[in-house]
């Protein structure tokens, strides 16, 4: 069987409690940008990097179930310095957010993880 010919992410959905909470933590802290509502009725939004390259869903649930069944969500940077920007980031804005770790399993790669304002775990990874 050859390998099926994966290009990348399309999109994530997540479940969050707050919607307008959600969009503004994503926009604030992430940098996303929210696109044009393709069902104006349903309480949603889809955000994506300046750049594109995938799309975050945040549907508005109360109470947000099915969390228990996504784990995180990894971004990749472009350098370490970038990942140290991050931080710079994170902490003006007073966003808490753990320390900057190596991968115990690859040597070289290094994230800081954040959670949203639902708990959703932010990778933040470098992976030279």
């Amino acid at each position: 069987m050859e390998p099926l010919a994966i290009t990348g992410i399309s999109h994530i959905e997540f479940l969050v409690s707050d919607l307008e909470a959600s969009s503004t933590w994503y926009q604030q802290v992430v940098g996303l940008v929210e696109l044009p509502k393709m069902v104006p009725e349903r309480r949603s939004v889809e955000l994506t990097p300046a750049a594109g390259g995938f799309r975050l869903g945040l549907t508005e649930k109360r109470p947000p179930d099915g969390q228990g069944m996504f784990r995180h969500l990894a971004i990749t940077l472009e350098s370490m310095d970038v990942l140290t920007s991050w931080v710079t980031h994170l902490d003006a804005n007073e966003v808490p957010h753990g320390p900057v770790k190596e991968n115990p399993f690859r040597p070289g790669v290094f994230s800081i993880d954040v959670f949203d304002p639902d708990g959703h775990e932010i990778e933040l990874i470098f992976e030279p």
